[in-house]
């Protein structure tokens, strides 16, 4: 080879051997950055690879006839292995930043959908209940309290239930109801006759933080008639329908402690026992509130032009109760 040749052939491989450093210098930063967490750190890390690949395309392009391109492939073997460690250091440290972020989000959906309680441990939601009195004979408030029970077959709603039954030392009433009120409605409660709705809390007893109370919500006394309750608990009111023909389902009878409701096309209020002023005054209630009452839904064949009806028959309605 000519003199001449020679330092051409020495000069590009000094210029090649300064790309190669270059590419190492830039290979060495991406080490740095390999060490955070996070997909945009990788992304970037890929973007700075690009002149990388075009440096050997033009590499390899320049000496695909030089046997001496030995050395150069040895480089870029190099710089791959490189490129693989970085990823497996990086891979941990990207899986513990998941993991940790995961674990943040279920403490804070967690605390969102956590329910908020009161002083007294209240537990769940507010409940409809029927009372009678503790007839056994033991030193209060361990005993001589109320047994309650939730209408409708529901599930009892304390920590130590007895069959379907809560003792509670007491009923709870706000601080605005005077004691004579709260006498006659634990004692209407007691008597079997009172529905209430509340929550059953706990550590209301003092110095019986294990005994339970009933935290008083409102409170509804049954019509004049002596009928006992049968069949299942409602809630009646005006569902806005209007029809041009009958029957027309126009009441909402919905169970009380229970998302199940029903249509009706009438209220038959007869076989309560109430008195004639007390049956106006409850249909008054399903139009313009609500008319708590227990009974049975029945298919009435041939109720109108519009075909059969169905008619909630009730054993007893109860009104709200005075609290003052």
């Amino acid at each position: 080879m000519e003199p001449g040749a020679r330092e051409r052939a020495g000069g590009r491989g000094q210029a090649d051997e300064r790309r190669v450093a270059d590419v190492d210098v830039s290979a060495n930063a991406e080490d740095d950055h390999s060490r955070e967490c996070g997909d945009a750190d990788r992304a970037e890390r890929r973007g700075r690879r690009y002149p990388l690949r075009n440096a050997r395309e033009e590499h390899e392009q320049r000496h695909r006839d030089d046997p001496a391109a030995d050395p150069e492939e040895r480089g870029e073997d190099s710089g791959d292995e490189a490129d693989r460690d970085d990823a497996h250091r990086s891979y941990p440290r990207n899986v513990v930043c998941r993991f940790a972020l995961v674990l943040v989000l279920a403490a804070v959906v967690g605390q969102l959908g956590a329910a908020p309680s009161s002083g007294g441990g209240e537990l769940r939601a507010p409940v409809y209940y029927l009372g009678r009195a503790d007839a056994r004979l033991c030193p209060s408030p361990t005993c001589g309290g109320l047994w309650v029970r939730a209408v409708n077959r529901a599930p009892p709603n304390c920590r130590k239930p007895v069959g379907r039954e809560c003792y509670v030392t007491r009923l709870e009433f706000s601080d605005d109801i005077g004691d004579g009120a709260r006498q006659r409605l634990t004692a209407l409660v007691a008597q079997g006759r009172g529905l209430v709705l509340g929550f059953v809390t706990r550590g209301g007893a003092a110095g019986f933080p294990d005994l339970d109370v009933l935290r008083v919500v409102r409170v509804w006394q049954p019509s004049s008639g002596s009928r006992r309750p049968r069949g299942v608990f409602r809630r009646l009111r005006d569902n806005g329908v209007r029809c041009v023909a009958s029957p027309c389902f126009s009441i909402q009878a919905a169970a009380l402690n229970s998302r199940s409701a029903v249509d009706v096309s009438g209220v038959d209020l007869s076989a309560t026992g109430a008195g004639t002023e007390e049956r106006r005054w409850a249909h008054v209630l399903i139009a313009t509130r609500e008319l708590v009452a227990a009974g049975a839904v029945e298919r009435k064949p041939g109720a109108g032009p519009a075909g059969d009806g169905r008619v909630f028959v009730a054993s007893q309605v109860y009104f709200p109760a005075r609290l003052r």
